[in-house]
């Protein structure tokens, strides 16, 4: 990983990435761990890669982060306070940091205005460039930077040009923040900020929209990277005093006429500090998301999946000799699309059976498995490399003309949200895109935006063969009252649907059929009701079809796995294979295990989906049963029965475990240690060194138990504490790894490094008081011999309440209660 800061990946070719270390930046294939220095420098002020320009030719590093501060001559009107970025930049007459977010600033020294400067980095051919370039897309900022009023030094070339459009590109073109706290549109067009819980335009800063997503602040670290119509943020998990606000740990997408939807929830344990954020990160197709939970007791990386892919448009089929020709376009959002997917059905609208277990790249297929004269119905989908697949494309039709003898009546789908899919990030049609992942078709729906009185979209639809269509609209009203839907094609009104309660209802809309001719139509879809929602669309030949639930998919679940076979690999390691699953669509196995056996497959039971047939199952108790099933799941998410459950006892441990908690309150304390009564402690009295005592009283202090140790063993030391500090403050994390020693030998250290959670006198609670595992990367043991032994802990840190520390030989410990140290 980067000696420098985080990645900046290649936009164009995903293995590789770029590396920026003080004077330094690299090039690093993460699959071949090839490493090429391709730029060195004599490093200036405190550099900070702020990411690859958008044209994907260089890194961007700039000499001071935040920007710096130079001399100009003011106008006649004051330039407005604006947000530009995560840090607040260096102060206008020294080396500190101005503590505002303004664009200008009057010092002793005279007006200033910021302004970033820095070094471009070519990544082809390894030349740098000083650059100074605009640090925000304000139009009364760009007129200053441009008017001839500033006093550019010699550090770096400006932009030699007065055109507010060109500058405003300039500006976009580098990059101006790399943490989330400032996230712009893709296009430039809009400003999301940290906790501001709205976003504006960038050139006038007027709002764009306002998201109510929590009465505490919505938006903690926001990330606005590939698409114009959305960014994703997180509703902060803690405040102050600990009292979670409304929505707390909830990752949510908001969009730029103003509304907002949930995504998940990060299930943020209480933290304190800085890294209990979600620093949320989007997939190229903004398909996927990622984010840091400490759910577990320790922060984790997290994939969520926010949307399928998008699926192949404007799909068609002809007759091609004795086989079928299908050809489509790709969706916009392509980067993270392995090909395509080829399914076929006997009839129009349901039991589409995949023709290709492998995807098809390019934009077309032939099917060479047809019978000649016989109609058959085709539809593709989009399969990212992940395996995350999209729903269906429209409908194709494989014989041209009209209906063939025997030929069943047309069915045809057409999702409501498709009509927001390519609007610009500008538009406010009144209709936004709402997100039910368990009962709308597709995931998605569309309903009427809060803030409008009416609103409109136009749905594409495909008829692959003229007929007398019958027209049906899947919906639901959000509130009270009637959802009324009035539903046009082509410009012609076909008539209503109305929708009373809150599940999703099939309503036909007119009584008469619509003559329309194969090829792409419109639907509008209108409402002017509060609360209105709509699904799905649905146009049948037949006048008795009468569609049921969600667009028919694959329903089928992969067979059952035969019975898996358990093997003690060591001690409290066992190795878990089945036979594959042959399924062609199988995308994963689930795999479940208890202390006693079971009959069916449960969220709480499941410990790992592989993509292969094995298992390896670690850190197990000594002497316990295990109880082991597998079951398959195909792409579209159905899962196939249980397996047999497998059983197999780890082995016995020799001799009976040790485990001995050496309370802080009962120690040998040296130095000056204040001792007092908390809620939540394991001891009679926590014991803490002021940090007023001092350095070198710190220094000196120790803590010292004598122990009986009845064999030589491994033990491992889990060390109990509670540091003292504001729950808001950053710097209430300070380092801890207190050096354990035996008999005046040193032989390990406790803490684990920075801590995570501080709480004031007033504020402790047993849940706050926090175990800190042995471990670094992998579990840390202290080899003790058998007999009387005198252990101390030294390098004791300052403000941290101790309790007690646990002393065990049993590797699979866990504690009883509190939590676990976060990082």
């Amino acid at each position: 990983m980067p000696s420098g800061g985080t990645p900046l990946w290649d936009l164009e070719d995903p293995d590789w990435y770029y590396e920026h270390s003080q004077g330094k930046v690299a090039r690093v294939n993460w699959r071949t761990g090839s490493y090429t220095t391709i730029a060195e420098w004599e490093p200036r002020g405190t550099e900070r890669s702020y990411g690859l320009t958008k044209d994907n030719r260089s890194v961007f590093v700039v000499d001071w982060d935040g920007g710096e501060w130079i001399p100009y001559e003011p106008g006649e009107q004051e330039l407005p306070p604006v947000r530009v970025l995560d840090c607040y930049g260096k102060d206008p007459d020294g080396d500190g940091r101005l503590p505002t977010l303004l664009l200008h600033a009057v010092t002793p020294s005279g007006p200033k205005l910021r302004v970033m400067i820095g070094r471009r980095v070519y990544t082809d051919t390894g030349e740098t460039e000083r650059v100074i370039v605009p640090i925000s897309g304000r139009n009364e900022y760009l007129e200053t930077f441009a008017g001839g009023r500033v006093q550019f030094p010699d550090l770096g070339a400006a932009p030699d040009t007065k055109d507010l459009d060109e500058l405003f590109s300039i500006y976009h073109l580098y990059p101006s923040c790399s943490h989330g706290h400032l996230s712009y549109s893709p296009n430039g067009e809009y400003t999301c900020w940290d906790g501001s819980a709205r976003c504006y335009r960038t050139r006038d800063g007027e709002d764009a929209g306002v998201f109510d997503v929590s009465p505490n602040g919505s938006s903690y670290h926001t990330c606005w990277f590939h698409d114009d119509r959305f960014f994703v943020s997180c509703v902060r998990a803690y405040r102050t005093y600990y009292d979670r606000p409304v929505n707390a740990g909830l990752m949510y997408q908001a969009f730029t006429d103003g509304t907002w939807q949930p995504v998940c929830n990060i299930k943020m344990r209480p933290s304190a500090f800085y890294y209990g954020g979600n620093f949320a990160t989007l997939s190229r197709d903004a398909t996927k998301i990622h984010y840091a939970s400490n759910m577990t007791g320790v922060f984790k990386n997290y994939i969520a999946v926010l949307a399928r892919p998008q699926a192949p448009r404007d799909v068609s089929c002809g007759t091609d000799g004795d086989g079928v020709t299908m050809t489509w376009a790709l969706p916009p959002h392509q980067r993270e699309i392995k090909g395509a997917l080829v399914y076929r059905s006997d009839r129009s609208g349901d039991g589409y059976r995949l023709l290709t277990p492998e995807p098809v790249p390019g934009t077309s297929y032939r099917d060479e498995t047809v019978v000649p004269g016989r109609t058959y119905y085709y539809v593709a989908t989009s399969l990212e490399h992940c395996g995350l697949e999209s729903g269906y494309s429209n409908e194709a039709r494989s014989t041209a003309g009209a209906p063939a003898a025997g030929e069943g009546p047309l069915v045809i789908y057409a999702e409501a949200e498709a009509g927001l899919a390519d609007l610009p990030s500008a538009a406010k049609p009144g209709i936004s895109l709402g997100r039910d992942r368990l009962g709308a078709s597709n995931w998605y729906y569309a309903y009427r935006s809060p803030r409008t009185e009416a609103g409109s979209t136009i749905v594409p639809c495909h008829a692959c063969r003229d007929g007398e269509y019958f027209v049906w609209l899947r919906a639901r009203q959000g509130s009270e009252g009637v959802a009324r839907w009035t539903l046009s094609i082509d410009g012609e009104t076909v008539g209503r649907a109305a929708a009373s309660g809150d599940e999703w209802e099939w309503v036909r809309v007119s009584a008469d059929a619509v003559a329309l001719r194969a090829g792409r139509h419109e639907i509008t879809l209108e409402t002017s009701d509060p609360g209105a929602q709509a699904d799905l669309i649905c146009l049948a030949t037949d006048a008795n079809f009468q569609p049921k639930g969600a667009r028919p998919e694959d329903a089928q679940a992969p067979g059952r796995v035969a019975e898996p076979e358990a093997e003690v690999l060591r001690d409290r390691v066992v190795h878990l294979t089945w036979p594959a699953v042959q399924d062609a669509d199988l995308a994963h196995y689930n795999v479940y295990s208890a202390r006693e056996s079971f009959d069916r497959a449960q969220q709480r039971l499941r410990v790992a989906s592989p993509t292969q047939p094995e298992f390896i199952d670690w850190g197990l108790r000594a002497g316990t049963d295990y109880h082991y099933a597998v079951t398959a799941v195909d792409r579209r998410g159905n899962e196939g029965p249980l397996s047999p459950v497998a059983q197999v006892t780890t082995p016995a441990r020799v001799r009976e475990g040790y485990e001995r908690e050496l309370a802080f309150s009962e120690a040998t304390l040296k130095g000056p240690f204040e001792r007092a009564v908390a809620t939540g402690t394991h001891g009679a009295e926590f014991v803490l060194l002021p940090g007023k005592a001092g350095e070198d009283a710190a220094k000196q202090a120790t803590v010292a138990w004598q122990i009986d140790v009845p064999r030589e063993s491994d033990y491992y030391a889990w060390l109990r504490y509670l540091p003292r500090g504001m729950a808001s403050s950053r710097s209430a994390a300070v380092e801890q790894n207190l050096t354990v020693s035996v008999d005046g030998n040193a032989v390990g250290t406790v803490g684990g490094g920075l801590t995570d959670l501080s709480v004031t006198d007033s504020y402790v609670r047993p849940e706050f008081w926090t175990w800190a595992r042995p471990v670094a990367t992998d579990l840390t043991a202290i080899k003790l011999p058998a007999g009387t032994h005198t252990l101390t802990l030294s390098n004791i840190t300052p403000d941290i309440r101790y309790d007690t520390l646990l002393v065990t030989d049993e590797p699979a410990f866990l504690p009883p209660d509190g939590r676990v140290r976060q990082r």
